[in-house]
């Protein structure tokens, strides 16, 4: 790598060198290994070396839209990668790129001497990117325009907490895209196509296994990207398997249960789903510890999730006895209050004492006490602290709401408590109404709104799940692509979502406004659905009928004109069923003074009868069948069999006398 170049590689599937070391920003180590050399797998990086042609400042980076993962960089000297001195290193630090993390290093070079860069993904993330080197201080720009595919619009990450690397494995081929300039079109290209004209959002159905290319590129005034969106990626539909790498005693006489889990499988996010004791809880990783366990036999499961969000239907599971706690006991709720938190949301300080189990939480709230909303969430068995916000709520208005705590010592509830919003007052509520969803493929759905923040700029998105009711605190969110001025009135825009299938979807959407009371509002609830995969049955043939045994008529068979010249000689045989098999073979009789042998063969022919149930048969006459048809021959024997399809031969023979 030289001073000037811009490279464009990826690290998929990098494995770890003997001798090569943790990052000193941030970490290059997958989650679920304890160490960098723990396994090939545990990091992700790649190498280059960089000769300076000038004693001077250099800057490398990966500051760029289209690097598709998060990245560290790191540059080192020395000869042998045991013994290698940092010289600069960065996990973040490209201006304007807060959402994508990319990465850039400054440092002073002498020329003409060999430096390593070493560009890794935190946490061994994995995807394509760009790296670019240039004498001088960092710049403070990317190429423009920039095109970025993001995952922020896939309903699957929404839904189970997927990670932000874009390349790897997918559950499909379906991609959104924007450009960081105004106004700009795109166009894409799959598996080194010609670019054509393209919108988001794509879906790529017929992509079905193997890998694939994915890039597009954005075009403003017929300028493109010169470094596009460029996505290395297969289809994985496998799930991971899961196992349990450490875990408590049994019995355990330490109220801290620790467990660390492994994939099969890379997954630089690390997302589990556990339980402790069928209670599903949040935020598990590889990494899962659990605190103040009360004195009884505890049962721990967890299942991997890969990239592509697939799920390991069989979970590992461990049982241990607990002995280093106090007794287990049905839980408790301290003093329930509210927080004042503006019109249209309230915080519920709900302190509680689980005794040491794992509780399912419930909130119930509503205008009446029929409540109406049912929010859920998992508490873990030190908790004592269940304050959960609930909203949108409409301003000045008196709400109902139930607490439930189930843990598999007991269940208790809080009856009915009470609030009451704040009055609006010279506030004005953003405004937001759906359009009618547009679904483009199997795959991805655009979702119109028209949203109105009033005199404070706001966000708007859409709470989207494959069940019902919709909520803010439990449905998957997806939030539209740009923020909308104050006071600019109503304004179309359109919230593109991918990697969803066919279904049936709940759907609302949300607009809120930035600063103090960040006021909140969401459309009623609506459903649509992408209409299912069409599954071709397949196609039986028409049922056989019984076959008729087929009689040979000799009335069948028309012979040509058979002159003692003749140099062919050509018969047509009818009435036979279609591809039926024809065979002639010619023979003669000779005069009884030319020769001590009677019969001669002349020649052979076959055909094979079309749709019409006739086939034509020239049987050809070479140079010494014609001198004994011309001088020798009394008569011709002239044999026709006949092999209908599934029936056996037969034949006939017919005779016939030569003409001058």
């Amino acid at each position: 790598m030289a001073p000037s170049d811009q490279l464009h590689g990826t690290n998929i599937d990098a494995t770890w060198e003997a001798g090569e070391t943790d990052v000193d920003e941030g970490s290059a180590i997958e989650e679920d290994c304890p160490n960098i050399n723990s396994g090939a797998r545990c990091t992700s990086s790649v190498w280059f070396n960089f000769t300076a042609s000038t004693t001077d400042t250099y800057t490398i980076e990966t500051c760029d839209l289209g690097t598709d993962f998060d990245t560290v960089l790191e540059v080192w000297d020395g000869s042998a990668l045991g013994s290698l001195t940092k010289v600069s290193a960065n996990d973040d630090a490209c201006i304007g790129d807060d959402t994508h993390h990319s990465s850039q290093v400054s440092f002073m070079a002498t020329s003409g001497h060999v430096y390593h860069v070493e560009l890794a993904g935190f946490d061994a993330a994995q995807g394509t990117f760009y790296i670019r080197a240039y004498q001088g201080s960092p710049s403070t720009s990317f190429p423009e325009p920039d095109t970025v595919v993001s995952r922020g619009f896939s309903f699957r990450d929404a839904k189970f907490g997927g990670g932000t690397s874009r390349s790897g494995p997918r559950e499909n081929a379906s991609f959104a895209f924007t450009s960081d300039m105004a106004g700009a079109a795109f166009q894409c290209s799959l598996d080194g196509a010609a670019f054509s004209a393209c919108s988001s959002p794509v879906s790529l159905d017929s992509v079905t296994s193997g890998t694939h290319r994915f890039v597009v590129r954005s075009v403003v005034s017929g300028i493109p990207d010169p470094t596009p969106a460029d996505e290395l990626f297969t289809i994985d539909h496998d799930p991971p398997e899961t196992a349990l790498a450490t875990g408590p005693a049994d019995p355990n006489a330490n109220p801290v249960a620790e467990f660390r889990a492994l994939s099969s499988e890379r997954s630089f996010f690390d997302q589990y789903q556990c339980k402790l004791d069928a209670q599903p809880l949040s935020g598990c990783s590889s990494d899962r510890a659990f605190n103040g366990l009360c004195n009884a036999v505890h049962t721990f499961q967890t299942a991997a999730r890969d990239p592509a969000n697939n799920l390991d239907p069989t979970p590992t599971t461990a049982s241990f006895t607990e002995s280093g706690g106090g007794a287990c006991a049905p839980p408790e709720f301290g003093s329930l209050t509210t927080e004042t938190g503006g019109p249209t949301f309230r915080t519920l300080h709900i302190p509680v004492n689980l005794h040491g189990e794992a509780a399912d939480e419930q909130i119930d709230y509503g205008t009446t006490t029929a409540y109406g909303t049912h929010v859920e969430f998992g508490l873990d068995p030190d908790n004592t602290n269940g304050d959960e916000q609930i909203g949108p709520l409409r301003p000045g208005t008196l709400y109902h709401y139930k607490v439930t705590l189930k843990t598999a010592a007991g269940t208790i509830d809080s009856g009915d408590q009470t609030f009451t919003t704040d009055a609006l007052g010279v506030d004005v509520l953003p405004q937001i109404s759906l359009g009618t969803p547009l679904v483009v493929g199997d795959h991805a759905v655009v979702i119109p709104v028209t949203v109105n923040p009033g005199k404070v700029a706001g966000s708007y998105g859409v709470a989207i799940d494959d069940h019902g009711p919709i909520t803010e605190e439990m449905s998957p969110a997806i939030d539209g692509k740009d923020e909308i001025a104050a006071n600019s009135g109503p304004v179309s825009r359109v919230v593109d979502i991918v990697d969803i299938d066919p279904g049936t979807y709940h759907l609302r959407a949300f607009a809120g406004q930035d600063g103090g009371n960040f006021d909140e509002v969401m459309t009623p609830e609506t459903t649509f659905s992408i209409p299912a995969i069409p599954v071709v049955p397949p196609v039986s043939p028409p049922p056989l009928q019984p076959l008729q045994p087929f009689k040979f008529r000799r009335s069948f068979v028309k012979i040509g004109k058979i002159r003692r010249g003749a140099k062919s000689i050509s018969l047509v045989i009818s009435h036979l069923p279609p591809s039926t098999s024809v065979g002639v073979t010619v023979k003669a009789t000779l005069k009884a003074h030319a020769s001590t042998s009677l019969v001669k063969l002349l020649g052979r022919g076959k055909a094979r009868a079309g749709k019409g149930g006739v086939a034509r048969v020239k049987v050809k006459l070479g140079r010494k069948a014609r001198a004994i048809l011309r001088k020798r021959t009394k008569s011709l024997s002239l044999q026709v069999r006949v092999k209908p399809p599934g029936q056996s031969t037969t034949s006939i023979t017919l005779h016939r006398k030569p003409r001058r």
